[in-house]
């Protein structure tokens, strides 16, 4: 890992808006200085075969492999575009 990717890391560790993505370049930097999965994992609190995509994520993509893509995620629980959702909410007026 070069010192300019390390800097990147440190920073999206202090100003990047989301925890997960902090949480995964904390992991990185883990990694790098020598911690085994299993301590990364232990020290994150997440699975040692999360820590494990992450860092082929990383690997693979750089730093855009560790955002969160389209599509990931919970969905939503109240989609609004659907027609009972409506009613109810109609009616709770």
């Amino acid at each position: 890992m070069s010192d300019t990717e390390k800097l990147t890391l440190q920073e999206a560790i202090k100003n990047h808006p989301k925890y997960e993505f902090r949480r995964a370049c904390q992991a990185l930097l883990w990694s790098h200085k020598g911690f085994s999965a299993k301590e990364v994992a232990g020290h994150t609190e997440v699975s040692q075969h999360s820590v494990g995509k992450w860092l082929s994520a990383w690997q693979e993509l750089g730093l855009v492999g560790l955002m969160r893509q389209k599509g990931q995620g919970r969905k939503p629980i109240l989609n609004l575009t659907n027609s009972l959702h409506q009613q109810a909410l109609s009616r709770a007026s």
